[in-house]
């Protein structure tokens, strides 16, 4: 018996072709085997009509009571009881089994000993028998008309019968077989022709390679069936195709990222060991390595968090946690650097608390937070404000400074972007570009989303977070 290895590797074409091919025959058997039973049925039902007949026209002759049930007289009646019927025979039997009259043919007497007397004659009680000479059906039923126990065996020769239905079986059964064959033929084929288009896709998917990710499939010329298939496969390949050319742009922006410091410090170390300094120099050159390493280290576990949250391998713990108080915790710890800049923190709103990882709340609002004391202009003030709407916290974290360009705002979130590189490189303040981009994959793990607005020198952030059931 073939395993299920085996069977998934059978082609659909196969599969289909067997299935259809399987389905005909059943049905075609099926046919051969009740277009037999009905002619079968039809001769039946002809003879028990004609045996009917003829045992009422027997026990007709019967039925003059003035007359004996032997003698001349009485075979001249029996003789000329059924004229007319070509191809039968008849005979007539005493309650003891003895012959009264017997038509020459095939021996009846027994017959008449071990087949019992009906009382209708039908199709489905008729009596078949044989002997050397051939074959015959026939039926036994009482004389009406004659002494009690007396009876009336009539049957025919059906040697014709089984000779025609015979031929008709052969020839049935060849035809069957050759309508079979071409069917299962037609059917192969008419498969192959509907697998062509499937044929033609792969031939098509299989020329695209990484640089020819903007091929698409053409769902105009495909049947309707597969339509679906091939919007499908597109959606696919878009995704895979922006999925690539952003890992290709974050493979530069970290190889540039990491260029510039490390050929920084290369350049700044080989002044150094051009010639002889004192050990404060020295000191102070590794004090600057270290902070680019420091950035450097920073920047790589970011990079590192943020492929094991592409990888789904990041597990939440979930709690419920009072988003007020978190905020305001943050507030005290970034208040040293607000006074700094004469920059007010202000919290409006309340909510109730939400179903999120408490220190990946505190993370991604910090990243927010920082990055607005970033971009605040100094004597401004940084407002958060809490909503609730529809089972989910809107939090709106909206400060002044200069207005990011429409262009860049899609872009905001992308791994490495930044809205002024050439400032970030001036003055050496800037982060590593990862910031906004573990915020949104934070709020996309509890479910929520994250979007900004940036006009008239004020931009607002909207991070939107599922409420805590209760």
């Amino acid at each position: 018996m073939p395993n299920l290895s085996t069977i998934r590797r059978i082609s659909l074409a196969s599969r289909v072709t067997i299935l259809i091919g399987l389905t005909f025959v059943f049905c075609v058997v099926s046919l051969g085997f009740g277009l037999q039973r009905a002619i079968v049925s039809h001769f039946a039902e002809q003879d028990a009509d004609e045996y009917i007949v003829m045992s009422n026209a027997v026990d007709k002759a019967i039925e003059r009571r003035d007359a004996a049930l032997s003698g001349q007289s009485f075979v001249q009646r029996m003789d000329g009881a059924i004229s007319g019927h070509h191809g039968v025979f008849f005979g007539v039997f005493s309650a003891s089994h003895e012959a009264l009259y017997m038509m020459h043919g095939p021996d009846l007497t027994e017959v008449v000993r071990n087949v019992p007397p009906v009382d209708v004659i039908l199709p489905s009680n008729l009596h078949r028998w044989s002997d050397e000479n051939g074959f015959y059906r026939g039926v036994v039923v009482t004389s009406k008309s004659g002494p009690p126990g007396t009876k009336i065996i009539v049957g025919s020769d059906i040697g014709f019968h089984i000779e025609f239905i015979e031929k008709f079986q052969r020839l049935l059964w060849q035809q069957l077989a050759g309508a079979c064959g071409l069917i299962l033929i037609a059917v192969w084929f008419a498969v192959r022709l509907g697998h062509r288009p499937l044929r033609k896709m792969s031939e098509s998917i299989r020329s695209m390679t990484a640089d020819k990710l903007a091929q698409r499939l053409d769902p105009s010329i495909v049947p309707s069936d597969l339509v679906e298939l091939v919007t499908a496969f597109n959606d696919m390949v878009s995704r895979m195709e922006d999925v690539f050319l952003r890992l290709s742009q974050v493979s530069a922006d970290i190889a540039h990222e990491l260029r510039t410091p490390i050929t920084a410090m290369t350049t700044q170390t080989q002044v150094a060991l051009s010639q002889a300094r004192d050990n404060n120099e020295y000191k102070e050159i590794l004090y600057s390595n270290l902070e680019e390493f420091e950035r450097m280290a920073k920047m790589i576990n970011e990079m590192l968090w943020l492929a094991r949250t592409d990888s789904g391998l990041l597990k939440l713990d979930y709690e419920q946690v009072d988003a007020e108080f978190e905020l305001r915790s943050l507030f005290e710890y970034l208040d040293a650097w607000a006074e700094e800049r004469t920059i007010s923190l202000v919290i409006e709103g309340t909510c109730s608390p939400v179903r999120c990882d408490r220190s990946l709340f505190r993370r991604a609002f910090s990243n927010l937070l920082s990055n607005a004391l970033h971009h605040a202009e100094s004597g401004s003030k940084i407002v958060v404000n809490l909503r609730e709407v529809e089972g989910y916290l809107d939090v709106y974290v909206e400060n002044s400074g200069n207005t990011i360009p429409a262009e860049d705002i899609p872009k905001l979130f992308d791994r490495f972007h930044r809205v002024d590189p050439s400032r970030h490189r001036l003055d050496g303040s800037g982060g590593s570009g990862l910031g906004l981009s573990i915020v949104e994959a934070i709020i996309s793990l509890h479910g929520g989303d994250i979007s900004v607005q940036s006009e008239n020198q004020r931009t607002r952030f909207r991070l939107r977070i599922p409420l805590a059931p209760f």
